[in-house]
């Protein structure tokens, strides 16, 4: 999702402004924002992993809905919890598009990474 933002937005991931917030950092320096951003979508993808599990041996197009409507609620949860009451921000339209289609974009990954994938012995 990260290097999906990065050429089509026009600001860095909200990522920096938190950043500043709760680190004191400079909220326009990339290395930070972007290894956030890289650390919560690795954290989100551990998270669908529980989902993952449930629909393992489902159909690919089952997995890929599961993820794009994991990625909307991570993508509602952003917009609402961690830029409205955390950083105190509101998108402006275009970047409420390029936000929520990263999301899916992510959410699509996760689905498919995880409906690819073959379950091994250890379950």
């Amino acid at each position: 999702m990260t290097l999906f933002r990065l050429p089509v937005s026009r600001s860095l991931p909200p990522t920096g402004a938190f950043w500043e917030r709760y680190a004191g950092g400079d909220p326009d320096a990339l290395t930070p924002a972007f290894l956030l951003h890289v650390l919560y979508g690795v954290g989100g993808g551990v998270a669908f992993a529980v989902v993952g599990r449930a629909l393992r041996g489902r159909e690919l197009t089952t997995t890929l809905a599961a993820g794009v409507l994991y990625g909307l609620v991570l993508s509602v949860f952003g917009v609402r919890v961690v830029l409205g009451r955390l950083l105190g921000m509101e998108l402006d339209h275009d970047e409420a598009v390029v936000f929520h289609a990263g999301h899916v974009v992510y959410g699509l990954t996760v689905g498919i990474w995880f409906g690819t994938r073959e379950p091994h012995d250890g379950r």
